[in-house]
């Protein structure tokens, strides 16, 4: 399963940035409702994302329901999550796009593809880059040498944030980045080494010269580029970043830094005003002003969801605390992730199941644990692309 500590490395641009290409993963079709994943060969499964979680049997993917119910049989060979109703996926050689009942979108003819936003999805033929919208006409070009997605990729578990009118795409021009709007037209020329999708907030992360800095919709820096590396979103209006090998944050509005370089390991203020810290071996969690609300006692820990529960664990087990840091749901799973759409992955006798924010028990144990990295986390360039 995702394992807590990793956080930077697909955060961090200057780490690995979710960002890019490599390879989603696949999606399935939606043709036999009744079939269930079988006891002899139940396969691997991953987080909930709209309604639907990816699963993988072999080398073969679909997805389930929240009653683990297969709605998508496994037959492609890679998938992302669902997204604003879509799931890239591949066939094949060739990438398209699904809805929730396994119907495709956009057809399976693109080298390479990422998730959709405003309307609108990064997708590559041959060498070059261009954007499709849903009806798979082309609306930009294929000109690019890379290109990031509209919108902000969410944390975890987190539906996408509305844009508010923040609808840029990092693409790439040789060496360098600079940002398009939805009709393609240049808005930030080229003139980065890295660049991430603008959050919610109307900032992203942008490298210069091995340095890290955030731009605002102009491309004027309000977090100057003067860190070792930068987080991608800045929830509460605070960005993770990082200096020195430690980690602190800054205020995107005020360029401030409002905690000081300190931590071995940062979460972001996705959900309840709180991120996890890590000092040493211990996890703890502080608010917004850099003040330790939940002391460092844990041996690790992940971001609070909607539910207001975040993962923590202890002396190899683990379980949920609320916002005060009491326990929610006892430390006694072998494994768990944070909660996404409702629901948390959590293992017991080697196999993975699915609980809700009471700890009941959805999806009885049956799964086997990861044999490799959920969708998303696979591909430097998939998270931040689409």
């Amino acid at each position: 399963m995702m394992r807590r500590g990793n956080f930077w490395q697909w955060v961090l641009m200057g780490v690995a940035l979710c960002t890019m290409i490599v390879g989603p993963m696949d999606v399935v079709r939606a043709d036999d409702r009744s079939t269930r994943l079988s006891a002899p060969d139940p396969g691997t499964v991953f987080g909930f994302s709209e309604g639907r979680a990816a699963f993988q049997i072999g080398q073969k993917y679909g997805y389930i329901d929240r009653t683990g119910m297969v709605v998508i049989p496994a037959r492609y060979d890679e998938a992302l999550e669902f997204l604003d109703g879509l799931a890239i996926v591949r066939q094949g050689e060739g990438w398209g796009a699904i809805d929730p009942a396994g119907n495709t979108v956009v057809p399976f003819m693109y080298d390479d593809m990422s998730f959709f936003g405003a309307g609108l999805a990064p997708a590559k033929m041959g060498d070059k880059w261009g954007f499709v919208d849903t009806g798979n006409r082309l609306v930009v070009p294929f000109m690019y040498d890379n290109a990031g997605g509209f919108g902000e990729y969410p944390a975890f578990g987190a539906t996408r944030r509305p844009s508010q009118g923040h609808d840029l795409a990092p693409v790439k021009i040789g060496d360098q980045w600079g940002y398009i709007d939805p009709t393609g037209a240049v808005v930030i020329k080229p003139q980065f080494d890295d660049a991430a999708r603008f959050s919610a907030e109307g900032v992203a992360s942008v490298q210069v010269n091995h340095k890290y800095g955030v731009i605002d919709l102009t491309g004027t820096f309000v977090v100057p580029a003067t860190f070792d590396g930068t987080g991608d979103t800045a929830y509460g209006g605070l960005v993770p970043v990082l200096q020195d090998g430690k980690f602190g944050y800054v205020d995107v509005k005020t360029g401030n830094v409002v905690v000081e370089p300190q931590y071995d390991d940062v979460g972001d203020f996705s959900f309840g005003n709180l991120a996890y810290v890590k000092s040493g071996n211990q996890y703890g969690f502080i608010d917004k002003t850099g003040k330790v609300v939940i002391p460092l006692q844990f041996d690790g820990a992940d971001r609070f969801s909607p539910e207001g529960l975040a993962l923590v664990q202890q002396n190899d087990t683990w379980g949920f605390v609320d916002r005060t840091g009491a326990p929610a749901i006892s430390l006694q799973y072998e494994d768990a992730d944070p909660f996404a759409d409702g629901l948390a992955r959590f293992q017991q006798g080697g196999k993975v199941g699915f609980i809700d924010a009471k700890g009941t028990v959805v999806i009885t144990p049956r799964f086997l644990p990861d044999l490799n990295t959920p969708p998303c986390f696979r591909s430097t360039n998939q998270c931040n692309a689409g």
